[in-house]
């Protein structure tokens, strides 16, 4: 993922926004977090997301999100679940 998000980075002048949606969530593949492509992406993100929307994360998650969304420059917001029409 963090790949795809670089790339989309790298073609796009302005912000881009981000929805995430977990569908059962259980956590990240071993490493994932640590490699070159995840560290870079998440640096890049401090100067390349306006907002940022994530669906249906475990609580802890949602608490650390809403946390640090206060402290960068991202305006971060989550939710339980979908809404459907």
């Amino acid at each position: 993922m963090a790949q795809a998000v670089n790339e989309i980075f790298d073609s796009h002048e302005e912000n881009v926004d981000l929805l995430m949606i977990f569908d059962r969530y259980k956590g990240a593949e071993a490493g994932a977090a640590l490699s070159w492509e995840s560290l870079k992406s998440r640096f890049r993100s401090l100067a390349n997301v306006g907002r940022y929307v994530v669906v249906g994360t475990p609580d802890q998650v949602e608490d650390m999100i809403d946390f640090i969304g206060n402290l960068i420059p991202v305006e971060a917001e989550t939710f339980d679940e979908e809404i459907s029409d």
